[in-house]
């Protein structure tokens, strides 16, 4: 990072035809750098697992055609050999799964996966900055690169410390407006950042920003939603406000019932404010029934499956 940094700096050479390119190199190296550090997943997966493809392939190509060879045995050991390698790209990138792995060594969290994607980010730039070095490309486009990197690099690592501390600073603001959720976004790269700052807001016009820029959507069956600090802290002072909130949510995301049912527990935090909400994901869910092993439950302890069709004031509780 610090000669790309230099070659940046330095002034105009004219003799210098590819300095572009030797920062967009600089940069992807000490990117690769990162993921490679980390031992878990061993750095030789992909030569390992391609070195075995070559010499199945090389096996077969020797007894094909022998007489009494096992070729069929050979051929399905290639095949083998051939989906062990596929796997290494089954889900994410060798340098994706790599840098997930790092981040969960470090935070204890697989990184965001909405609103903002710090690993996929990661992984854009890693091959923008390889097509760099195979195309003609300016000074101007690789320092915007350089820009990116270390806003990958701040998000991804930035010390616990200076991280609070710029969260709390953001969750006193009042007023927010759409920079100060890109300033967040830049802070956020685990669920535990987000609910860190959630448990801190005053004002619950940052739910409302939050939730248009996606960053709120519940996972099914989550049961650390992050959603849940904010409520459990603003609901004194905005139940109303905080309830309308989650029957957006609901209608944009309820036709999942593992998502309703995330949003109905945070409903029952708003108590009576929060009944419209629980009743509207009652219905959704049984339609889905069994889900969750979930129950509803009428004053007084009464217990009645999820499926009952009882109208009766209800609560609703995880089993």
């Amino acid at each position: 990072m610090r000669t790309a940094g230099s070659l940046l700096d330095a002034p105009a050479d004219p003799s210098s035809l590819r300095r572009a390119e030797c920062v967009a190199y600089c940069l992807r190296e000490a990117l690769k750098t990162i993921p490679e550090s980390y031992g878990g997943l061993g750095g030789g997966e992909w030569r390992t697992r391609s070195r075995k493809v070559s010499e199945a392939k090389q096996r077969f190509e020797e007894i094909r055609g022998l007489p009494g060879a096992d070729v069929d045995r050979s051929l399905r050991d290639l095949q083998d050999r051939i989906d062990d390698l596929g796997l290494t790209f089954e889900q994410e990138t060798i340098h994706q799964k790599r840098l997930i792995a790092v981040m969960v060594e470090r935070t204890g969290a697989e990184p965001l996966a909405s609103g903002t994607r710090p690993v996929n980010a990661y992984q854009d730039l890693l091959t923008r900055l390889d097509q760099a070095l195979h195309t003609r490309t300016s000074l101007a486009a690789v320092a915007g690169m350089w820009g990116e990197a270390l806003a990958i690099l701040r998000q991804l690592f930035l010390q616990p410390d200076a991280r609070h501390q710029e969260l709390a600073r953001l969750a006193a603001l009042q007023g927010p407006v759409g920079a100060d959720v890109a300033t967040l976004k830049s802070l956020l790269a685990a669920p535990g950042h987000l609910e860190y700052f959630l448990a801190r807001v005053d004002d619950p016009s940052w739910l409302e920003l939050l939730d248009a820029s996606g960053l709120l959507e519940p996972a099914d069956g989550q049961s650390g939603w992050p959603v849940y600090a904010a409520v459990e802290r603003l609901r004194g002072q905005h139940a109303g406000r905080l309830s309308a909130l989650l029957a957006t949510m609901l209608n944009q995301w309820g036709a999942d019932p593992g998502k309703a049912f995330v949003i109905a527990r945070a409903a029952i935090l708003l108590g009576v404010d929060g009944q419209d909400v629980i009743l509207r994901a009652a219905q959704r869910i049984r339609v889905h029934q069994p889900c969750h092993g979930s129950r509803w439950t009428r004053p007084g302890g009464q217990t009645r499956p999820a499926s009952s069709s009882s109208r009766s004031p209800i609560q609703f509780s995880p089993a």
